[in-house]
């Protein structure tokens, strides 16, 4: 594995992430302009969390199988760099995009971001290294 390959991984799926997020954010804004009243309740905050953890879980898969292809499934390297490459991108951008939220004082909802994040790279990346070690 060669570090450019490496650093295209992390890079790779840290743009996944951040386009994925920067997304549901221009979605989030629109309905918060539409409807004000809606974007103040307490139910559109654990909503609007419960949304961020699994959006961020999802955007951690896509990112870590598009990391894990770039890595060409873990063949040529150490199964914990490659784990470690896979999980940086993904991680990364959603520490990121929650920085908002430890600055509101909800360290808990950017940590379970952050957890779902590393959990759907991890499983993106173990699911295109499978497939690899299968194929070969």
């Amino acid at each position: 594995m060669r570090s450019r390959s490496g650093l295209g991984a992390v890079l790779l799926g840290g743009l996944v992430t951040l386009a994925g997020a920067a997304a549901a954010a221009a979605a989030v804004t629109v309905v918060a302009v539409a409807a004000p009243g809606v974007a103040e309740g307490p139910g559109f905050y654990w909503t609007s969390s419960a949304v961020a953890v699994t959006l961020h879980g999802a955007l951690g898969l896509a990112g870590g199988r598009i990391a894990a292809r770039r890595l060409d499934g873990g063949r040529g390297g150490g199964a914990v760099r490659f784990h470690l490459l896979v999980c940086a991108g993904p991680v990364l951008a959603t520490v990121v995009t929650q920085s908002g939220a430890l600055g509101d004082g909800r360290a808990a909802v950017a940590l379970a971001a952050v957890c779902a994040a590393c959990g759907g790279a991890l499983t993106g990346g173990w699911s295109i290294a499978r497939r690899s070690r299968l194929a070969s």
